[in-house]
């Protein structure tokens, strides 16, 4: 760990004595210091521009009923969010803010760790790959509670490897393990995913003899006591409430189907989130603390073992899990980073001629800091895409690719369809979405202390967030309980493929039994168009119907299967397998396709697939069952 990078102008003779990279540690601080602020200013800018995620609105409207825990995470996250909103209101800057300050505290988490393991010079750089490196740097431009666990591993670990050496007086000791523990329970009462860092610890106590010798001292039980205390929490939660998040986590959300190529996909991922120079140093840092280990370095061991658990759980899972995010190994390079510096300064000392040296500098600077700040430009694009959503020319319209659509453009539609229910049943009505994503979208930062409620959609009983609203009474059942015979605002999303997915077609179902008087109400597309909301007012029924009704406006007679909403075809190149579904009473002739009101193509009417029936409900038209079409352009 004692390698110095130097000056090119200081180039003389390979075994020569060179100045340090960026001259005397004061100056590699300044460094720092600029490339932080320069980062906090741009991650300030997407976090005051951006559209709210699902995600923001689901921890600030948790935190508004605290609890033990709740069935994707603990109550930590969320009640921090309802201390946010307490003080600064209901609004995505008043949870962003706060977010982003807790975001800017990795750095200098992650430089108290590192000097723990190396001299102050390399921890000024860790300090600056924390910056650079997106996994750990692009935390802040929302709130999600990532940069809240990172910043709880670096201070867990450092001090662990503080209160193990074995010159530390006992006092002293012993507070810094009490220092672990909160850090520990902290993490575990923000995520469930920071068991797995007590996971490594565990190999860490059984592998190597630095671990070995804690079990007959104090301190380790008593920072385990504390750190339990975080994660007792959300254990009595889960045995409350039947194990809602095992039942997500573990059994509905992952396939485990066995498909290599997800590992390359994994990979790519990681690539791009910590950029090639910083993944490739963070592995040899891997390797670097395996070495160290063997050697006699426990604290090295206690790094390698909490970094490899996490990074090669999530490994191994993404070969037969799709599902696998590419943030959760991120804990990983925390871990790491201590170490990074050290090899990537080796890496570059061992060049054996000037035009080697900068070579690898140069690899380092263009897939490390340069890569990061090309990611930052297309950041900025990207949201700014996504803040012109709507005038965006459409060939560009696919390269926003996540579903970041801005939800605040429902609250008008939203009200408008409000004063039609209370115009047609006599009275305020209530507002219900599909499901519990929905619902959040329109409740934050929307409709302040108006709570919607959810209608028990399939995805609310595959994530589990069923429960949650169950408690809260804000489920169906609640809604037939609470309100019986007034009216209600349905907001339910378009489903994609409405009539090929038999659980979006049996929820519709119950819905047609459970209210009465429908009457469409609006429809809205979020830009770029590619999600649209139906909006409906009905009579809210005390009991479900004996049976829907021949019809109902649900179940549209018209469907288009493929292309999707906004789907995106290039001039010049034929597009096949474009289906849909066409139904009346009084029976349809033929179907023709129109492109800004001319025929375009024929379509071939009146088919039966036998893996798609028609529904039931459309059963009136005398060609049913064969009413599917099929097309090509």
């Amino acid at each position: 760990m004692t390698g110095k990078l130097v000056e090119l102008t200081a180039w003389e003779e390979p075994s020569a004595e060179a100045r340090p990279l960026f001259g005397d540690d004061r100056t590699l601080f300044r460094l720092v210091l600029a490339a932080g602020l320069l980062f906090t200013l741009w991650k300030l800018v997407i976090a005051l521009t951006g559209n709210v995620i699902w995600e923001e609105g689901h921890f600030a409207v948790l935190g508004q009923r605290p609890d033990l825990a709740y069935p994707d995470i603990p109550a930590g996250w969320p009640l921090f969010a309802h201390l946010c909103t307490t003080l600064f209101g209901w609004s995505a800057a008043a949870i962003r803010l706060p977010g982003l300050v807790v975001a800017e505290l990795v750095p200098v988490a992650v430089y108290w760790l590192a000097r723990a393991m190396v001299s102050r010079r390399e921890a000024l750089w860790a300090t600056l790959i924390a910056i650079l490196a997106p996994a750990m740097g692009a935390s802040g431009t929302i709130f999600y509670p990532e940069a809240a666990l990172q910043i709880a591993l670096a201070v867990m670990l450092g001090a662990m490897i503080r209160a193990m050496q074995p010159d530390r007086p006992v006092r002293e000791a012993l507070g810094l393990w009490v220092l672990a523990g909160l850090a520990g329970g902290l993490g575990m009462f923000i995520h469930f995913r920071f068991v797995l860092v007590g996971a490594g610890v565990f190999l860490f106590l059984l592998d190597w003899p630095l671990g070995r010798r804690q079990w007959l001292r104090p301190g380790l039980w008593l920072a385990a006591v504390v750190a339990a205390l975080g994660l007792l929490p959300g254990l009595i939660y889960n045995i409350r409430e039947h194990w809602p998040a095992l039942a997500f986590q573990v059994a509905n959300r992952p396939s485990y189907r066995f498909m290599p190529g997800w590992l390359l996909t994994f990979v790519e991922n990681q690539l791009g989130l910590a950029t090639p120079a910083f993944l490739v140093a963070f592995g040899a840092a891997a390797r670097r603390a395996w070495s160290q280990a063997r050697e006699g370095d426990g604290a090295a061991g206690l790094l390698l073992n909490v970094a490899g658990v996490i990074f090669g759980l999530y490994a191994v899972l993404s070969v037969f899990d799709s599902q696998v995010m590419p943030h959760w190994p991120f804990m990983a390079y925390v871990a790491l980073v201590p170490l990074a510096p050290g090899v990537m300064i080796r890496f570059v000392d061992r060049a054996t001629s000037l035009r080697a040296r900068r070579l690898r500098m140069g690899l380092i600077a263009v897939f490390g800091p340069l890569m990061t700040l090309a990611g930052a430009v297309a950041g900025t694009a990207f949201e700014e895409g996504w803040a012109h959503a709507d005038t965006i020319p459409v060939a560009a319209r696919p390269l926003l690719f996540t579903r970041l659509e801005d939800w605040s453009r429902m609250r008008a539609p939203v009200d408008q369809a409000a004063d039609f229910a209370r115009a047609r049943f006599h009275g305020p009505p209530v507002v219900a979405a599909a499901g519990h994503v929905t619902a959040v979208r329109l409740e934050f930062p929307g409709r302040p202390n108006r709570p919607v409620y959810a209608l028990d959609e399939p995805y609310d009983e595959f994530t589990r967030f069923s429960v949650i609203r169950k408690a809260w009474g804000l489920d169906e059942a609640g809604l037939r309980r609470d309100h019986a015979g007034g009216g209600a605002v349905l907001v339910l999303p378009e489903p994609s493929y409405l009539y090929n997915t038999p659980g979006e077609m049996a929820f519709r179902r119950r819905l047609c039994a459970e209210f009465g008087e429908f009457r469409p109400a609006g429809f809205s597309e979020l830009p770029p168009r590619r999600v649209a909301v139906e909006l409906y007012t009905a009579r809210v029924l005390g009991a479900a119907a004996a049976g829907p009704p021949a019809w109902c406006p649900l179940f549209p007679r018209l469907y288009i299967g493929q292309p999707t909403r906004a789907a995106v075809f290039r001039a010049g190149k034929d597009a096949g397998g474009l289906f849909g579904l066409a139904s009346d009473p009084k029976g349809v002739g033929k179907v023709e396709i129109l492109l800004d009101g001319h025929v375009v193509a024929p379509a071939q009417y009146g088919l039966a697939p036998p893996g798609s029936p028609a529904p039931e409900e459309l059963k009136e038209d005398p060609n049913y069952p064969k009413l599917w079409f099929s097309y090509a352009l």
